[in-house]
């Protein structure tokens, strides 16, 4: 589940000022294969996604400063994370607020206390339906310290991870690694 039909590793983002729900959400989604992003705010949030990409989002609703539907709504209206797949999980189970949710841009709702069955149900369902068309979204290279660039590219259907060895590349071309 973790992995995608490419076997790259699905990324997460968790926000979650809840400790108790944040660690039960990181340790089972890590178990299922997820490398998981994990921040305590609504602010965070919005910093994580817009400066890295991610295969989906769990946002809890109540949250300092953000909530999570506000979250969710300025992820909407980002055209680098409009289709990132979102799910809003809360206490709160009335037909308003759930409505609300959905009305912010939520994918699916889940309410507190969840069990990681739910959870692991409900992504599956927002990671598997098609995304809208047309939504490319790049990140230049980061500077790391191995010397590997790293590119993602957000396609239709997944987020790519494009790596290259600058110095296999340099050896494909048969020209000497700068030093």
């Amino acid at each position: 589940m973790g992995f995608d039909e490419s076997g790259r590793q699905r990324r997460l983002l968790v926000a979650d000022d809840d400790d108790f729900a944040r660690n039960v959400l990181v340790r089972g989604l890590a178990r299922l294969g997820f490398q998981v992003v994990a921040v305590v705010d609504g602010e965070a949030a919005l910093r994580e996604a817009r400066e890295a990409l991610f295969d989906a989002a769990i946002l809890d609703w109540v949250m300092p400063g953000l909530q999570g539907p506000d979250v969710c709504a300025e992820l909407r209206a980002s055209e680098s994370t409009t289709d990132l797949p979102i799910v809003l999980l809360t206490v709160r189970s009335d037909e308003g607020e759930v409505e609300r949710g959905y009305e912010s841009g939520a994918d699916e709702y889940l309410t507190k206390p969840f069990v990681l069955a739910e959870v692991e149900a409900v992504l599956t369902a927002v990671l598997e339906r098609p995304r809208p068309r047309g939504t490319t979204r790049v990140l230049e290279p980061e500077d790391d310290r191995s010397g590997v660039e790293a590119r993602l590219v957000r396609t239709e259907e997944a987020v790519v991870e494009l790596q290259t060895d600058l110095a296999r590349l340099h050896a494909d071309l048969g020209d000497e690694p700068p030093h």
